[in-house]
């Protein structure tokens, strides 16, 4: 019997087995009126149960594709932290009733793709959820330093309602070096929806846009972002 956290005492046949696993694991062993007492100082958890592994010193061999992963998941991670509220609402509602938070399923999205590459183009925004119908179009429209998105909203099931289109805008880097996370994010209400980035310095740009539903059931659902790119001369 092994119980982790606690000191344990197996008697008989048990004593020889478990005094070589107590050296394993480098925890208090010794004995007491013929048994075995082993600390087990390593918890770990595989699908909520318990159970002792060896300590070991982890390999970190930091492979170029080790540090790849990294730099994007650290990007991400930043990207997240100032990103609005509703740029994280769909990736909350995306992970609500999962063993994962909005941030985490981020991160998970996005990793893998931006790991490899030089641009954020095709990076997912929002992952869409509870069904959210996808945008049936979008385009963008630069004037001097005004960025202008018109979003098409697809057709409605019965009892479904908009509450409003979202963009979000961010300046085109490589996810491996570039540092520039702060995003903008807009939202309009009403119909024709168009999203406006007004006073946007010189360069180049990745808009996304989505739409937030209100279903017959009182949830909120959203749509899976839409990209493009726009510069600013």
């Amino acid at each position: 019997l092994v119980q982790l956290g606690v000191l344990v005492y197996v008697a008989g046949a048990a004593r020889a087995a478990l005094a070589a696993l107590g050296a394993g694991f480098g925890g208090g062993l010794g004995d007491r009126t013929g048994e075995v007492r082993v600390r087990i100082t390593r918890e770990v958890r595989w699908r909520a149960v318990p159970y002792a592994r060896q300590r070991v010193i982890p390999a970190n061999p930091n492979t170029p594709a080790q540090q790849q992963t990294r730099n994007a998941f650290s990007w991400l991670n930043n990207f997240w932290k100032l990103s609005s509220s509703d740029a994280q609402a769909p990736w909350d509602a995306y992970a609500a009733g999962q063993p994962l938070t909005g941030r985490n399923a981020l991160i998970s999205k996005n990793n893998a793709a931006l790991r490899t590459a030089a641009e954020i183009t095709d990076m997912v925004f929002s992952p869409g959820a509870l069904g959210g119908l996808p945008v049936a179009a979008a385009s963008a429209t630069v004037t001097t330093s005004d960025i202008s998105i018109a979003v098409t909203a697809p057709a409605l099931p019965t009892g479904w309602t908009i509450v409003q289109a979202v963009g979000i805008l961010i300046k085109q880097q490589d996810p491996q070096t570039d540092s520039d996370y702060s995003s903008s994010t807009v939202v309009d209400a009403a119909t024709p929806f168009v999203l406006d980035f007004p006073s946007t310095p010189s360069g180049d740009y990745v808009w996304a846009v989505w739409f937030k539903f209100l279903k017959p059931t009182g949830q909120y659902a959203y749509s899976p972002s839409y990209n493009g790119v726009a510069t600013v001369a």
